[in-house]
């Protein structure tokens, strides 16, 4: 009986995930008409479970020896109408103990879809501005 509760709750939280995951979908297309074919926004897992309200997807920005954008989606409330998202800028691609950099969360509900992709775009291009910074 559990089960079959937890399954119809993932299943509700990725119903209403599905706008903002084509949302996503066309701004990494954008990314990569923008910044070339090695600059990829790319889902990085499959919907899962995290606690009993709680269902999480992470996304990666992707770009040659450079350090990660990492953007995690959780999907949260009993109606998953909430969306937590979390920005993570991994300071060395290759190393995980290495120093996790900064991390931002903000909140939002999921039918914000214009709010939730202007942050995602900001996200992005703050990235690539700190990227050409560094060289």
């Amino acid at each position: 009986m559990r089960t079959n509760v937890n399954r119809s709750r993932l299943a509700l939280a990725q119903e209403k995930f599905e706008p903002i995951a084509r949302v996503l979908d066309r701004l990494s297309e954008d990314v990569e008409k923008e910044h070339g074919h090695s600059a990829v926004l790319e889902r990085r897992s499959a919907m899962q479970q995290t606690a009993q309200n709680a269902y999480a997807v992470r996304y990666s920005l992707q770009c040659p020896d450079e350090a990660r954008l990492s953007l995690t989606f959780i999907v949260v409330g009993d109606d998953a109408d909430l969306l937590l998202m979390q920005r993570h800028d991994r300071s060395d691609p290759r190393d995980l103990r290495a120093n996790p950099g900064q991390v931002d969360q903000r909140v939002y509900r999921l039918e914000q879809i214009e709010e939730i992709k202007a942050a995602v775009q900001q996200k992005i291009t703050a990235h690539f501005r700190a990227r050409e910074l560094r060289h």
